[in-house]
């Protein structure tokens, strides 16, 4: 009774009052029961033709049997008497509900069960009677779901599945069970086996649709069971979302759009195939649109894609492709945001003219549980991008929620970073896919043999860390067999341009697309590892000569570190993607025309460093004819590096650079380079003499030859103080590391560096001039105390500086 009423009155009770009952039906009582199908016969028009009457009657009978046996044993032929008034009270009950069931049931019910293997063949069940076969009219079985089990009546015909269900034991024998409970995480039904005992006689039925079978399908939108509201949309996320690193993503993001109280939106930024989208479909799918609880966070969700293209296996090459994905529901502008936004809300409102537009957004804006997604968000223009961002601006935190996924470093709101999967995540993606296809156990065993033979490393060089390209590899490995023929394929252009056609608007900052442009240049000429110190060094060249005084090298190097471009080792970079010439050039160009800027990259610079090293390299550059050798060079290899490079090889620089523009022309110039780099060099000695044999006038006072000083006079710098200097200095440092503001610290860490360079060229050659054997504890202790400072800070170290390298030599002689 409860499974046929239940087939009439489904739809028409509100999902909360189906989950109670679903609820209540766990190993219900017999009066529990009775109460559910009696509140929702009462629903629209009765089922059972059933009154109070029918009700007492029931009510009598639960009464006389809880109290006569229900609860306690009554033993046949020993308690004969009390057995047989039983049985008589029970025929009586019996009888009177019979009286207003027969119109229901007739004479004869049957169950009906449509078989799978046929269109038009049923299979009948008939109290006392074996299965029988019968077949129908296709247009009649049509009606029938196959393998659901109905129950046919004098009344009607009733599905009564998933609350009874039949399952074949052998040719002749049917197992009915009745519903016992209902797990609703899983969307499995429970069962226990009708009238007989033995060991089986529990079982279990998966329904994963059930409830969400009964949604309102509209034009544009769904009405899903638990009464949410979405626009159609095709669901795009796999296995991978249970696994690491995806699952902390799913907890993360939805906990974000149940507690954030801080931001409405929040910004979900990744590259081409990181599983952006998926996530997104996911967290929608199984934590909203889904879930049949009685409480809700959000009304309506709105899934607008700007997606204009997809990387996909191309069965015919074996290789990926990109398809353009020309859709009417692809979302190119904010018109066609506001448009999906009318047809959810049902507002019959076209964003064709600011009146509709402004009722449009204000109905937004007023309604509850919103849940806005824009997908691929970098492929809107910034004019339609600023338009969006004005509307999330005028959202509330206490009804709406926005969620932006990008490949750019447009970021709105709070920012969550999806990043490329590590090796071992990438191999355990793989085996969770394995798992879910057709001949698992076999497949996996052949997956488990490829990765017996080392190709682990392969895999992931293939796939790049990226769950689309690992989708992809798997289903070339099912189709090949395993071959290991599969994994010595190269990789094709249309990954490539995939990933990093755009790449240029991945990048968080300014500075960012400049150090890339600066590693792809050392990458066109096959350098695949660069010392950090050399490329910091490029980088502040760079940032100074464009203008970019706010750097943040760390953060930049970061930023690239996330796209799996570079690799960051303790003292060098390692380029770990390949950049073609083509990808190279369109990001080069889009930076030259965004900032309007001129082309002040000359190839020639970074071929000569590469092949002749960074040190004669610069030098053999500067001395070109055609060589961009402007102030920032020389300030920052002959001034800002003090520590770091020979006097003899900064000397030469500064001297090439004054070659290049005389005294005669360009006297204020020189005369300021002179003035920055006294706090680098000592002065009087051969600092001064390069200016003055180029022309340049100095004050007398500046021109004592300090070489000419007795040699014998005991230098007033001791190892001792050098070593109270350098305690200070790392004081300092400290200092400098914790100061909040960027630009401070980065001029406090500027202002380290020349002290740290003085130290070393100037007092500490003194002290080296006048070295005796009563000075070898203290030299010692300075030796110590700068392979700290070098140690704690790269930037400022001092290992490749002469006197340290005398300082060591003195140490190793004494």
């Amino acid at each position: 009774m409860f499974a046929c009423v239940w087939n009439r009155k489904e739809k028409e009770v509100s999902i909360e009052t189906r989950f109670k009952i679903i609820d209540a039906m766990s190993k219900p009582i017999l009066g529990t029961t009775l109460d559910i199908i009696l509140k929702l016969n009462e629903v629209g028009t009765p089922v059972f033709d059933l009154n109070r009457n029918y009700e007492k009657i029931v009510r009598e009978f639960i009464h006389k049997r809880n109290t006569s046996f229900g609860h306690k044993i009554v033993i046949p032929h020993l308690q004969e008497v009390a057995y047989q008034e039983i049985w008589q009270e029970l025929e009586k009950y019996y009888q009177k509900l019979a009286k207003f069931e027969e119109k229901f049931w007739g004479e004869k019910p049957e169950f009906l069960m449509r078989k799978a293997t046929s269109q038009n063949q049923f299979i009948t069940f008939l109290p006392g009677y074996r299965p029988k076969t019968r077949t129908v009219e296709k247009i009649f079985a049509e009606n029938y779901r196959q393998d659901e089990l109905y129950f046919s009546c004098v009344a009607q015909n009733f599905k009564v599945s998933p609350f009874i269900i039949v399952n074949q034991s052998n040719n002749v024998k049917f197992d009915f069970y009745y519903f016992t409970e209902y797990r609703l995480q899983s969307g499995k039904f429970n069962y226990y086996l009708v009238s007989e005992l033995r060991n089986d006689f529990e079982c279990s039925k998966t329904y994963v649709d059930y409830f969400t079978a009964y949604r309102k399908e509209r034009k544009y939108t769904i009405c899903r069971a638990n009464g949410v509201i979405s626009n159609k949309f095709e669901s795009n996320y796999d296995y991978f979302v249970n696994i690491p690193p995806f699952s902390a993503y799913v907890t993360q993001i939805w906990e974000f759009l149940i507690k954030n109280q801080s931001t409405v939106c929040l910004t979900i930024r990744g590259g081409g195939g990181t599983g952006k989208t998926a996530l997104v479909h996911y967290i929608c799918m199984k934590y909203i649109l889904e879930p049949m609880t009685s409480t809700r966070e959000f009304n309506y969700v709105i899934f607008c894609s700007a997606k204009d293209r997809e990387f996909k296996l191309d069965p015919m090459t074996e290789c990926g492709k990109i398809y353009e994905i020309d859709s009417q529901q692809i979302i190119t502008s904010y018109k066609d945001i506001l448009q999906t936004v009318s047809r959810v809300l049902e507002l019959n409102l076209n964003p064709d003219s600011a009146e509709n537009i402004e009722k449009i957004e204000t109905s937004l804006i007023e309604e509850n549980g919103v849940l806005l997604i824009v997908d691929d968000f970098e492929t809107l223009s910034d004019t339609e991008k600023n338009k969006v961002v004005e509307l999330i601006k005028k959202m509330k935190i206490g009804r709406h929620k926005v969620l932006i996924t990008t490949r750019s470093q447009y970021l709105i709101g709070a920012a969550y970073n999806v990043e490329r999967m590590s090796i071992e995540q990438v191999i355990s993606f793989m085996k969770k896919r394995f798992e879910n296809i057709p001949d698992s156990e076999k497949i996996q065993q052949k997956f488990k043999a490829l990765l017996e033979k080392n190709t682990a490393s392969q895999i992931y060089e293939i796939t790049m860390g990226l769950p689309s390209h690992a989708i992809m590899l798997a289903s070339l490995l099912t189709f090949k067999d395993f071959s290991e023929t599969v994994l010595n394929k190269e990789t094709n252009d249309a990954s490539e341009d995939f990933l990093l056609g755009r790449l240029y608007d991945y990048f968080s900052t300014q500075t960012s697309k400049l150090l890339f442009i600066i590693i792809a240049f050392f990458v066109k000429y096959d350098l695949k590892t660069i010392p950090l110190d050399q490329l910091q060094i490029f980088y502040k060249l760079y940032c100074t000569r464009y203008e970019k005084p706010n750097v943040d090298f760390k953060n930049d190097l970061s930023d690239l570190r996330k796209w799996i471009i570079i690799n960051i080792e303790d003292d060098y970079v390692q380029i770990e993607t390949h950049i073609s010439h083509k990808v190279f050039d369109k990001c080069l160009n889009s930076f030259l025309t965004e900032y309007d800027s001129p082309n002040i990259f000359d190839e020639k610079f970074f071929k000569i460093i590469v092949e002749k090293g960074m040190i004669d390299g610069i030098l053999i550059y500067a001395g070109l004819e055609d060589s961009y050798l402007d102030e920032n060079i020389l300030k920052l290899f002959a001034f800002e590096n003090a520590a770091k490079y020979l006097n003899s090889d900064r000397f030469k620089l500064i001297e090439i650079f004054i070659e290049k523009n005389p005294v005669s022309e360009n006297e204020d110039t020189i005369r300021e380079l002179y003035e920055e780099g006294k706090k680098y060099f000592e002065l009087g000695a051969e600092y001064d003499s390069i200016f003055i044999r180029h022309g340049l006038k100095l004050e007398k006072s500046n021109l004592i030859d300090k070489t000419n000083l007795n040699p014998h006079k005991q230098s007033v710098i001791s190892f001792a103080g050098i070593f109270k200097q350098l305690e200070e200095f790392l004081e300092e440092t400290d200092y400098a590391l914790v100061m909040k503001s960027r630009t401070a610290r980065e001029k406090a860490f500027s202002e380290l560096k020349a002290k740290i360079g003085k130290i070393c060229k100037t007092d500490l050659n003194d002290a080296l001039n006048n070295f005796s054997a009563e000075n070898l504890n203290d030299a010692k202790k300075v030796k110590e105390m700068l392979d700290e400072i070098s140690r704690t800070n790269k930037n400022l170290s001092c290992i490749g500086n002469e006197n340290y390298q005398r300082l060591e030599s003195f140490l190793a002689k004494n």
